[in-house]
């Protein structure tokens, strides 16, 4: 009996040097040592979850985050009741820009320890990351101008860029956004680039807008960020209620007489409550009853100036 445990014991004090080797270079900085060391522990002990999450702890400190989330899932499995397992799994799924599983993950940890400060400021950063991800939605204008055939027949059509056409250069740039529409922001300072992006978008496009979405100083001075300004909960439930008052008061003019001042009350409230899909339809709306009006025609322009801008930040 002695002699067939010999082996297996063997084996547990082999995998233990390893991970201390492991351990140590892992505080000294050397992942890739400490990699190889874990590793070598794993082939001594395939079922210690530990190793693996202290490998994939090393991966991830050299942004190997796909290694890493291999790893992190291992670990989970072999021991699904262990809080660090999900912290490990919540920072490989960050690093792969993977947020919603991150914090599912972070989550999942809690649900084991909610007192565990590594996973409650996991689950922050991967909660502030998934909140300042610009969002562009797969039918957003002005990327779907830039795809296709289309967008060449708009441009020889228009007498401001069709000369443009016939300048190899030019139509390299074009080439390249089409392949890739981040090169927006490689080409932006190209004022024929700008000239062919005010075609495509119908919106005019400045050197002055920033590629990062910011605006101008100049702009800046003329129309303060609102947003930007703290409330207390008092003056925000203030502003709320005289929102939806405006909104309801606009409706009530659309239906009494469908005049233009109806529409651009109505566009500028959902514009204050930040939904501006809805007053983009406020102020298309009004057009198709009072065509050519510029108070409407400045909505719409502005709506798209804001889509432009949160596009750009995209690109960024």
């Amino acid at each position: 009996m002695l002699m067939f445990f010999r082996p297996y014991f063997s084996e547990i004090l082999l995998a233990e040097e390893a991970k201390a080797k492991g351990n140590a270079a892992y505080a000294a900085g050397n992942f890739t040592e400490a990699i190889k060391h874990f590793t070598e522990a794993i082939d001594f002990a395939p079922t210690n979850h530990i190793l693996y999450s202290n490998r994939s702890a090393a991966y991830a400190s050299l942004n190997e985050f796909s290694d890493a989330l291999a790893d992190a899932q291992k670990t989970v499995v072999l021991k699904p009741d262990w809080s660090k397992g999900y912290s490990r799994l919540g920072a490989a799924h960050l690093g792969l820009h993977q947020r919603d599983e991150s914090i599912d993950a972070y989550r999942k940890g809690l649900d084991i320890d909610p007192d565990n400060e590594a996973l409650k400021h996991g689950l922050a950063e991967a909660l502030y990351s998934q909140a300042a991800q610009p969002r562009v939605s797969s039918d957003f204008p002005f990327e779907t101008a830039l795809k296709g055939e289309q967008m060449w027949i708009r441009l020889a059509s228009s007498p401001s860029t069709w000369g443009y056409l016939q300048q190899p250069d030019f139509v390299k740039k074009m080439h390249d956004i089409q392949e890739n529409s981040r090169n927006v922001g490689v080409y932006m300072m190209d004022p024929r680039i700008r000239d062919a992006l005010t075609v495509l978008w119908g919106v005019k496009v400045s050197a002055e807008i920033s590629i990062k979405g910011e605006k101008s100083p100049v702009e800046a001075e003329q129309e303060p960020a609102p947003e930007l300004v703290e409330l207390s909960d008092e003056e925000k439930e203030t502003k709320d209620s005289n929102v939806d008052k405006e909104t309801k008061d606009a409706g009530k003019g659309i239906t009494r007489d469908e005049f233009a001042e109806g529409y651009i009350k109505k566009g500028a409230a959902k514009i204050l409550m930040h939904r501006y899909e809805e007053a983009l339809e406020a102020y298309q709306e009004g057009s198709v009853h009072v065509p050519g009006h510029p108070e409407l025609q400045d909505g719409i322009r502005r709506y798209l100036e804001k889509r432009l801008s949160h596009f750009l930040a995209y690109l960024a």
